[in-house]
């Protein structure tokens, strides 16, 4: 069982709780649920900001593969130039 589901359930005060008792408890249930909100809510930051860097990784890779490849097409097409000019 999680941690915080265990303590929230050791907090109960039960049904013969007064009505402070019950207003305590339900503030602390609301408390825990914005803190998961806001947990919940930075780890979608966090795993939006580290696909962006995925995605530009992706993309300097494809732009360095380009490159290497017009390279190559500019290497080849030299070669292939020079080796008709010599017959």
């Amino acid at each position: 069982m999680d941690a915080t589901v265990k303590k929230a359930l050791d907090k109960d005060p039960g049904p013969n709780a007064t009505p402070s008792q019950k207003q305590h408890y339900d503030t602390y249930i609301d408390e825990v649920t914005n803190n998961m909100g806001e947990i919940s809510k930075w780890i979608g930051w966090l795993f939006e900001k580290v696909w962006e860097a995925i995605k530009k990784v992706i993309d300097w890779f494809r732009r360095l593969a380009r490159g290497v490849v017009n390279f190559a097409n500019e290497v080849f097409d030299g070669i292939k130039s020079w080796w008709s000019s010599l017959w």
